[in-house]
């Protein structure tokens, strides 16, 4: 009972602002010039795991196929707070530091969409590689192409009203505006809220003023810090029934769930 409406609050309401400021706040310059190494990474190691996850559970464990490319989906996008962590201590190249931080914006998208379909196939017990290709494609394109629509759209409604609070306002809807409708239409909307992200990053500063930037740095700073403290809020919360449920649980089990979760 407490699992499902906050699980529904994490995707629905925290994590567009999450995912949106990550994104606003990273060099579209610097993305587009290392936008090959971002995509490889992003997209091509992702779908590379998947699939190797999902032949070895079929061939090692006998899983189904579909069974195997969920848990292909779920182990496959990798965490990019350690290596980012590693990399500041040890100050290497920015360049690495970009294609991290470019690649962990959209690999949990691609996760999320092969996670779709292969649940979608469990259900249906079927499962077309060729169709569930296409099908990847056309979700991708347009999902980069409603975010850059969404984020042309509200940059000039902002530089149309000209007013610092009105334009933070319309800032704040600018993730769920660019999140909700994919993800009710069936997709991620990880990867609409990435790109209307950077596009406004590109654009930002061509056409939104300093004193509503300066003021919006404030006040993004304290949504997410907010944000965050609501998270860990609702994770402590739910420590106590969640440690009820699995006190009679084997240390295999704890583990695998754990590795997962971590994942």
């Amino acid at each position: 009972m407490w699992c499902r409406p906050h699980r529904s609050v994490v995707l629905l309401i925290v994590l567009p602002p999450l995912i949106y400021t990550s994104a606003v706040a990273m060099s579209w310059r610097e993305f587009k010039f290392n936008l090959r190494p971002i995509v490889l990474l992003a997209v091509g190691c992702v779908v590379f795991t998947t699939v190797v996850v999902a032949a070895a559970a079929h061939f090692a464990l006998g899983l189904p196929w579909a069974a195997g490319f969920v848990l292909g989906a779920i182990v496959s996008p990798p965490d990019v707070v350690a290596p980012l962590s590693i990399h500041r201590r040890l100050r290497l190249p920015r360049r690495i530091q970009v294609i991290l931080e470019g690649e962990g914006l959209a690999n949990d998208a691609t996760a999320l969409i092969l996670y779709r379909f292969a649940v979608i196939a469990v259900s249906l017990n079927a499962f077309s590689p060729s169709r569930a290709l296409g099908a990847f494609a056309a979700i991708v394109v347009c999902e980069i192409v409603w975010g850059i629509c969404v984020g042309w759209v509200m940059l000039r409604l902002r530089r149309w009203v000209k007013e610092p609070r009105l334009e933070i306002t319309l800032s704040v809807i600018t993730p769920f505006l660019a999140y909700w409708p994919p993800e009710h239409l069936g997709g991620s909307g990880v990867l609409a809220t990435v790109t209307a992200g950077l596009y406004i990053s590109w654009n930002g500063l061509r056409l939104i003023s300093a004193a509503t930037r300066l003021q919006g740095i404030f006040f993004w700073d304290l949504f997410i810090y907010l944000i965050e403290g609501m998270v860990f809020l609702i994770t402590g919360l739910q420590a106590r029934s969640l440690v009820h449920r699995y006190e009679d649980a084997s240390l295999s089990r704890l583990l695998t769930a754990a590795a997962i979760i971590c994942r």
